[in-house]
């Protein structure tokens, strides 16, 4: 339900987050979505607060990120949460759910990793002085539909919020090519820019994050999209131009995995 609906405030109170960990089943998570441009910083804060104060493990993760309208999820459990790309995979198997993932843009068990922001360690940390939400004190059901009236900007905000709040650690994700902070602090900077209607800095920050990982097909497909646009508006200077660059890295890419590893240091030491 969308924060702003009258009688959604329940959703987001401390009182229900105690009510759905004690409904968990062993290794069950709850995964709220939050529409970021619809939430003053204020009412995500808010939100971020309650949650981590009461699920003894959190991970926060975007949506996606080439969108106009950016949303973010919060997961919560009583266990360690850990994503495995190869358990993704097997469920990618079944034909009904890979055409769901599709249509979402989940179907790359590699690309998932690219998606994570941090964990509850960090958004305790956060929201340390925020007071939570309660079914006694619901101030979100003022704020959030003040707030929906109000939308421009809010994305951004909220979205600048999140960035900011990067893990610094590779994303928690076995059996995956490794997501650092410097890669999807990339792929945030580059929706930020798509926010502001930065559409150069857009381009760059997709092009810094094809240098870090040029494999990357979440990556490839933002390109992709950027310069078919660049392409309709008839600049092809451009749009030639991140074409060759997606060729060049691909090329790097298969040329790199070609080669054999370097010699360890053990070996190359002199053992006279």
């Amino acid at each position: 339900m969308l924060p702003w609906t009258a009688g959604a405030g329940g959703l987001f109170s401390r009182d229900f987050y105690h009510l759905a960990l004690g409904h968990l089943a062993p290794g069950g998570i709850v995964c709220q979505w939050l529409p970021l441009h619809q939430l003053s910083v204020d009412d995500l804060e808010r939100i971020v607060a309650t949650f981590a104060t009461v699920f003894p493990h959190v991970q926060l993760w975007v949506a996606y990120h080439r969108s106009l309208t950016p949303l973010a999820a919060l997961v919560g459990s009583a266990e360690p949460l850990t994503a495995d790309a190869g358990s993704m995979r097997a469920r990618l198997a079944d034909p009904a759910f890979v055409a769901m993932a599709r249509s979402v843009g989940l179907d790359d068990p590699d690309g998932v990793g690219l998606l994570y922001v941090t964990d509850g360690v960090h958004l305790r940390a956060a929201t340390r002085d925020v007071a939570p939400i309660t079914d006694d004190r619901p101030t979100i059901e003022f704020s959030a539909p003040r707030a929906y009236y109000h939308q421009e900007g809010l994305g951004a905000a909220a979205l600048a919020w999140i960035a900011a709040r990067l893990d610094p650690a590779a994303a928690p994700v076995s059996g995956a090519p490794p997501a650092p902070f410097a890669l999807r602090a990339n792929l945030l900077q580059a929706q930020l820019a798509l926010l502001a209607g930065d559409h150069p800095g857009e381009l760059q920050a997709y092009l810094d994050a094809l240098a870090l990982a040029p494999e990357a097909r979440p990556v490839h497909e933002a390109l992709a999209a950027i310069a078919e646009e660049r392409r309709r508006a008839g600049d092809l200077v451009t749009a030639n131009a991140v074409m060759q660059a997606m060729e060049l890295a691909t090329a790097r890419a298969a040329h790199a995995a070609d080669q054999p590893p370097p010699a360890s240091a053990d070996a190359s030491t002199d053992r006279r």
